[in-house]
């Protein structure tokens, strides 16, 4: 995620990169310093975007319900 958070103007965040953050940091951190101070963050963020996972995204209640499912589809937790 990369985005400014919907309902708090000029909080920013940036997370969630994985094992993929170790290599893009850079460029990240650079894209949302010049966000932040310039306006724009020099690439176009769509794919980054906090909305990009819908109304629940934001929803708390939601939030705490699927979170449980998460870890279930990456490791075996039947052992």
């Amino acid at each position: 995620i990369m985005d400014e958070a919907p309902n708090l103007k000029g909080y920013f965040v940036l997370a969630g990169l994985s094992s993929s953050g170790v290599t893009r940091s850079a460029g990240f951190g650079r894209a949302l310093a010049s966000w932040i101070v310039d306006g724009d963050a020099g690439l176009d963020t769509t794919p980054f975007r906090i909305d990009r996972f819908g109304p629940n995204g934001n929803d708390e209640d939601h939030l705490r319900k699927v979170v449980r499912d998460v870890p279930a589809g990456h490791f075996d937790t039947e052992q």
